[in-house]
Order: structure tokens, then sequence, then C-alpha cells
């Protein structure tokens, strides 16, 4: 007998499932890369079950690269966003389902978009999307403008970039720092290394050209002397003449 009035005491509480509309979100606006918490109050007895869905994707709590969490208690159930992509944003519904019925809402997140971000800001934001797990964070500058090195942690790496953050070329290592353009003394090095190499071919041709008794060899080299001392011989003449030119220009009135 007492089991059966439980029953009916039971029977008596029992209640459908329903979502309290007037104090759950309807709409919600939030900027790129900020956390959004939507809440659904719900009741009913059963205690209903709740989910979140977007579209045809059922949202959870055990994601570890998603961008939304829900968290359930009892007759509150939130969601928590962070919007990284236009995709992020649009309508989510929360379901509360028991024996008794079914009820759910709708929920809109709007992109509260803001006319001073730059670009460099907004990649900055995007790569903290845990689906994409970049392999490094955008530096900006104070302005939001690229910093004009840009490094990666993972990569053990460094590169120079122009104003809309595409790489043009990498960036040297100095004592002083990172450098997008070459140091002066590694510049200084390279045309010394170069003249030197230069001298060692021209050394190296002249004495092919004494040892060697290949007649044809020898006209060669001859020949490519002589033309290289008619060219200094020739500018040599024209710089006189424009000297000449010059003065001459000076001294009349």
């Amino acid at each position: 007998m007492g089991s059966g009035a439980d029953r009916e005491v039971s029977l008596l509480f029992e209640k459908a499932a329903r979502i309290d509309k007037g104090r759950s979100d309807k709409i919600k606006a939030i900027q790129l890369g900020q956390e959004a918490t939507l809440k659904c109050f719900y009741d009913g007895h059963p205690p209903p079950k709740v989910i979140w869905t977007k579209g045809k994707k059922k949202l959870g709590d055990k994601c570890a690269f998603c961008v939304q969490k829900v968290e359930n208690s009892p007759r509150l159930s939130t969601l928590r966003v962070t919007p990284f992509r236009d995709s992020d944003f649009g309508e989510y519904r929360c379901k509360a389902r028991n024996k008794l019925g079914f009820q759910q809402i709708k929920i809109k997140l709007r992109e509260h978009k803001s006319k001073n971000i730059t670009q460099c800001q907004r990649d900055r934001l995007l790569a903290g999307d845990p689906r994409l797990r970049l392999e490094f964070l955008p530096k900006c500058n104070d302005d939001g403008s690229y910093h004009m090195i840009q490094c990666s942690v993972h990569l053990k790496k460094c590169w120079c970039v122009d104003q809309s953050g595409h790489k043009i070329a990498d960036a040297f290592n100095n004592h002083d720092g990172k450098h997008c353009k070459e140091p002066k003394d590694k510049l200084v090095l390279s045309v010394i290394i170069l003249s030197i190499a230069v001298a060692l071919f021209l050394l190296i041709a002249d004495v092919i050209c004494l040892v060697t008794k290949n007649k044809g060899v020898l006209k060669k080299c001859i020949r490519f002397r002589n033309k290289h001392k008619k060219y200094g011989k020739l500018k040599l003449k024209e710089e006189t003449k424009l000297a000449e030119i010059q003065e001459s220009a000076e001294e009349d009135p």
C-alpha cells in the first residue's frame, strides 16, 4: 500500500520538461575571440535531460579542441562559446526532454565587429583557435600593424614580413639581435671573399696561359686581356673628356 501511495504522490508532482523562455537568453553579441555564456533555464519532473546543438551537431563538455563547452546544473544549463570563425556565430538550440514532454529554445550569437581591429590583431585572435593549433603567434606593433620580424618557437625560426604579413625573406642573426637586412660586416666579408675569388681566378688563368703550349688557349687569354685593357683605356679617355668639358664650362662666363 505504501509503495502505491508513493507512486500516486510522485505522479501528482510529475511535470513535462519546460524551458523558461523569459529568463533564458535570446540574442547575444560578442567580439571575435571573446567568450560568451548562453543561459538556458529549465524545469520538469523527472529532471529533464538537456542538450545543446548547432545545426545537426550535438555539443558536449568533453572536447579538448572545441570552442563550445556545456555546463549543466539543476534547472540551468549554460553553453560557453569562444568564437574564432564566422561559422562559430549563428543559431544555437537548447533542448530539454523527459518522459512527459520536450521543449527547445533558439539563442542567436552575433558578432560585435570592432572597427579599430587590424588584420594582424585579427590573425592573432584567430591563432588562439584550439582547432588550428598553429605553430606561431603573430606579433603586432603598438599601432596594430605586423611586426617586421615574425618568429615560431616550435620551428625555431624567424622571418621578415611585409605590411600584409606575407613572408619576404629570412631574418638574419647578429650580436645585437635579429635583422631583416644582412648586417654590414657580413656584406663586407662577402665582398672581400668575392674579390679574392676573382683575383685567384685571374691568377690561375694567367698561369694556364703561360704554362700551356696550346696556341688556341694562349690566343684566347691574350685577346681577353687586351679587350679589358682597351675597355680601361676607353673609359679613361671618356672621363678625361668629361672633365675637360666641365672645366671649359666653368671658365665661360
